[in-house]
């Protein structure tokens, strides 16, 4: 299966390649392009679901399914470029958008607009694939392309889980950080996701990397929150949404279950956290002695560096060590 792609032209694809800002040929400003990535669509997906490594996103010659970065010299650069920005950002700022992007993101919407099947991509510094729905965020699709989307925990994933190792994950997502997880410790992980939505993108996206998992359909609560539901707030871009409310968000009740109750039933020995915001909600509960290792994303720039010393605080004051920091991932040990 191959996909065509190349830079947006009133006459379809463009095949000049003197410029590395390669976007996909098909975007909604030109319908010349639009229509051959249809065609193009059509054609790769005749098998099924459509396999693209993220080099077929951004190249201009046909690709076939193939993850090696030295086959795809603009990808391996715009990987690295992204790397980079990444290291540079520091804990007080998320991502933003360049204009570059904003273009690659366009391309990638219009391939998405034609997509009837879900898209399976190989991520391009993990041996992971995501079974990307085009009801997902265009944004998302890009942001995995170029590996700006959860890469810190992938890699502290790999770095610091072992083998055998019981994992249990507070806010999953779409299960990319999960699969993760269970490839590093080889033990299906307990992922705890409240968002009704992405729980068939979690059990597609192990199912395409033929990993296990036992997936909690409910929120983790405080202890003495004393419900059996709670109010939980979800974003067009669900890797916003959270206990805690936000502009433009869509509130929804889930089922609610205790931090405590949840470390009690499961033991897990490594727990990482990613709870957009809603970490500073911890601080009160005691981690059991089975809990050796924390990877917890403190948003800092949503939560202000109070609360994030108060994240910290509370982990250090239970024995646990700061041993490892990428993005706004925070690694500890005891």
């Amino acid at each position: 299966m191959h996909l065509m792609l190349g830079r947006p032209g009133p006459q379809g694809f463009d095949r000049d390649q003197s410029d590395d800002d390669f976007v996909l040929a098909a975007t909604a400003s030109h319908p010349a392009c639009h229509r051959a990535g249809a065609a193009t669509y059509r054609q790769a997906s005749s098998c099924g679901a459509m396999d693209m490594t993220p080099a077929t996103l951004l190249e201009s010659e046909p690709c076939a399914i193939d993850p090696a970065a030295d086959r795809h010299p603009r990808m391996h650069r715009l990987a690295q470029a992204k790397a980079g920005e990444i290291s540079s950002r520091g804990l007080m700022s998320f991502p933003t958008l360049s204009p570059a992007d904003a273009s690659r993101i366009e391309g990638v919407e219009a391939v998405l607009a034609c997509a009837a099947e879900p898209i399976v991509i190989q991520l391009p510094r993990a041996a992971l694939k995501v079974r990307f729905d085009p009801r997902l965020p265009a944004e998302l699709l890009y942001y995995l392309a170029v590996a700006d989307y959860e890469q810190s925990d992938l890699d502290l994933a790999r770095d610091h889980v072992c083998p055998g190792e019981r994992v249990m994950e507070i806010g999953a997502g779409i299960g990319v950080t999960g699969c993760a997880l269970a490839r590093a410790s080889g033990v299906a992980p307990v992922l705890v996701e409240p968002n009704p939505v992405l729980w068939e993108y979690i059990e597609a996206n192990f199912k395409a990397n033929q990993l296990p998992v036992e997936l909690v359909r409910a929120a983790a609560v405080p202890s003495t929150y004393g419900r059996q539901s709670v109010d939980f707030h979800t974003a067009e871009n669900y890797w916003w949404s959270s206990l805690k409310n936000g502009s433009g968000m869509r509130q929804i009740e889930v089922p609610a279950v205790p931090f405590a109750r949840l470390l009690a039933e499961h033991q897990p020995q490594v727990l990482a956290i990613d709870i957009e915001g809603a970490e500073d909600s911890l601080v009160e509960e005691s981690v059991p002695d089975c809990v050796r290792k924390v990877l917890i994303e403190i948003h800092t720039p949503s939560l202000g560096s109070r609360s994030t010393c108060a994240v910290v605080a509370w982990l250090q004051a239970q024995a646990f060590q700061l041993v490892d920091l990428r993005a706004h991932t925070w690694v500890f040990k005891r």
